[in-house]
Protein backbone atom coordinates (compact mmCIF):
# COMPACT_ATOMS: atom_id res chain seq x y z
CA UNK A 1 0.00 0.00 0.00
CA UNK A 2 1.15 3.48 -0.80
CA UNK A 3 0.42 6.27 1.64
CA UNK A 4 -0.74 9.58 0.29
CA UNK A 5 0.74 12.58 2.05
CA UNK A 6 -1.74 14.82 3.86
CA UNK A 7 -2.44 18.17 2.31
CA UNK A 8 -1.32 21.38 3.99
CA UNK A 9 -4.95 22.12 4.92
CA UNK A 10 -5.38 18.71 6.53
CA UNK A 11 -2.19 19.16 8.52
CA UNK A 12 -3.30 22.62 9.67
CA UNK A 13 -6.71 21.26 10.70
CA UNK A 14 -5.05 18.45 12.68
CA UNK A 15 -2.79 20.99 14.37
CA UNK A 16 -5.80 23.13 15.34
CA UNK A 17 -7.59 20.07 16.69
CA UNK A 18 -4.52 19.07 18.71
CA UNK A 19 -4.25 22.57 20.15
CA UNK A 20 -7.92 22.48 21.19
CA UNK A 21 -7.43 19.10 22.85
CA UNK A 22 -4.34 20.31 24.71
CA UNK A 23 -6.22 23.41 25.92
CA UNK A 24 -9.14 21.28 27.10
CA UNK A 25 -6.75 18.89 28.90
CA UNK A 26 -5.08 21.81 30.70
CA UNK A 27 -8.43 23.27 31.74
CA UNK A 28 -9.59 19.87 32.96
CA UNK A 29 -6.39 19.37 34.96
CA UNK A 30 -6.82 22.83 36.53
CA UNK A 31 -10.43 21.98 37.44
CA UNK A 32 -9.33 18.71 39.04
CA UNK A 33 -6.54 20.43 40.99
CA UNK A 34 -8.96 23.11 42.24
CA UNK A 35 -11.51 20.48 43.26
CA UNK A 36 -8.88 18.52 45.17
CA UNK A 37 -7.72 21.65 47.01
CA UNK A 38 -11.29 22.55 47.95
CA UNK A 39 -11.96 18.98 49.04
CA UNK A 40 -8.93 18.97 51.34
CA UNK A 41 -10.09 22.20 52.98
CA UNK A 42 -13.61 20.82 53.50
CA UNK A 43 -12.24 17.56 54.91
CA UNK A 44 -10.00 19.41 57.37
CA UNK A 45 -12.94 21.59 58.46
CA UNK A 46 -15.20 18.56 58.95
CA UNK A 47 -12.54 16.71 60.95
CA UNK A 48 -11.98 19.79 63.14
CA UNK A 49 -15.73 20.03 63.79
CA UNK A 50 -15.88 16.35 64.72
CA UNK A 51 -12.93 16.75 67.10
CA UNK A 52 -14.55 19.77 68.77
CA UNK A 53 -17.76 17.79 69.17
CA UNK A 54 -15.78 15.00 70.83
CA UNK A 55 -16.69 12.49 68.14
CA UNK A 56 -13.16 12.06 66.85
CA UNK A 57 -9.90 11.67 68.71
CA UNK A 58 -6.88 13.83 67.94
Amino acid sequence: MTEIAASKEEIEELLRNNQRVIKLARETREDIDRTLRESRVRTERILANLRRAGLLRD
